[in-house]
């Protein structure tokens, strides 16, 4: 998929590949509305950049003060509460067939929550 994007990239197009994680990003020259920089795992330096996308996934988070209150809710009725995460990562085992099921705030999450349900 992603060599796909890239042979067919227009010819002003330019990809490089960088197999090295990014550890800081800062504008440069600390002009915030100028280009920025990339420093990566292995010492590499990128700069004048001037668009940086991070793609990063579902990332562990915290949960905020109304989750916690939610999952506390949970507890208290015998309720199972699964916190926002990237649904191929749960354990949903405790969601049995026929179980009535909650989905809150999951944006694009829902669908693939949906089809784990369904699944069986």
């Amino acid at each position: 998929c992603f060599q796909q994007v890239v042979d067919s990239a227009p010819d002003h197009v330019t990809v490089t590949v960088h197999r090295s994680r990014a550890v800081a990003i800062a504008d440069v020259h600390g002009v915030t509305d100028g280009t920025q920089g990339v420093r990566l795992e292995d010492g590499t330096r990128l700069n004048q950049l001037d668009v940086i996308i991070l793609a990063q996934g579902h990332l562990p988070t915290r949960l905020t003060q109304r989750e916690a209150r939610t999952a506390g809710l949970a507890r208290i009725h015998h309720l199972t509460y699964v916190a926002p995460a990237n649904p191929a990562d749960l354990d949903l085992s405790a969601v049995g067939p026929g179980q009535p099921v909650l989905l809150r705030g999951l944006g694009l999450n829902f669908f693939d929550h949906m089809a784990l349900f369904s699944a069986g």
